[in-house]
């Protein structure tokens, strides 16, 4: 079963508290997507594997999608939407000037909701997955807390998930929101939250960074940005 009651870790260092674990409890103030009320909400379907990605999850709106390739085998391991809070959405159309450089250093800075969901097209080894995020956020981490704060919230990270492999359409979230916590839902249901800054940033730099640890993912959330711009332009 995944982790659903509450916990707390509070992982130290000499000068302050690295990571702060509160479970599905936090989560509770934040609306989570029900699979049984996507007949409710228009899904935009990524073309590659089929996939079908809700428009709107809560107050969170999709900007792009994309999929993961292995590339010395080019086959496909998942599909990713990438949300972004409906008002930072609002905000990067009204602003159309804006580079898509910019509008990413916006997204990374800003406290606004954002989420990434990853859909399995294929089993997914989760042993194999979280350490292939750990190892995207290793060097983020280290730049903001250090080589040993580094190995403790990776340690706390890669004991989410309490099963061995996901299977194919698994709905993962991960999300950053309000207050510095990162969330990790699976199926809809909240599976631990991190209320941890510099884990926010690293995992979404993966993504939105310079340069990005997963260049393909962002050249799609990049399109979706001047999308979302030019959309805006033809109301004018």
């Amino acid at each position: 079963m995944f982790l659903r009651h509450a916990r707390t870790f509070a992982v130290r260092s000499g000068r302050s508290k690295a990571l702060v674990c509160i479970g599905a409890s936090l989560a509770a103030g934040f609306v989570a997507y029900d699979k049984a009320q996507a007949e409710d909400v228009l899904l935009i379907t990524e073309p590659t594997t089929g996939f079908h990605f809700p428009q709107k999850i809560g107050n969170e709106k999709l900007l792009a999608t994309a999929v993961r390739t292995v590339t010395w085998f080019q086959f496909v391991t998942y599909a990713l939407g990438f949300y972004v809070e409906d008002t930072m959405f609002q905000r990067i159309a009204a602003e159309p000037e804006k580079s898509t450089r910019e509008v990413l250093e916006n997204l990374l800075a800003s406290d606004c909701s954002k989420s990434v969901k990853f859909i399995p097209y294929r089993e997914i080894d989760v042993p194999h997955f979280t350490s292939s995020l750990s190892m995207g956020m290793r060097d983020s981490l280290q730049e903001s807390v250090g080589l040993q704060e580094t190995k403790q919230i990776l340690a706390e990270f890669s004991k989410c998930f309490q099963v061995k492999a996901f299977p194919p359409e698994t709905e993962i979230d991960f999300s950053w929101l309000p207050g510095n916590n990162f969330r990790i839902m699976v199926d809809g249901v909240p599976v631990i939250t991190f209320q941890n800054s510099p884990l926010c940033k690293a995992f979404f730099s993966m993504y939105l960074g310079e340069p990005a640890r997963v260049v393909e993912i962002k050249q799609r959330v990049e399109e979706g940005i001047r999308e979302c711009q030019f959309s805006q332009e033809g109301k004018q």
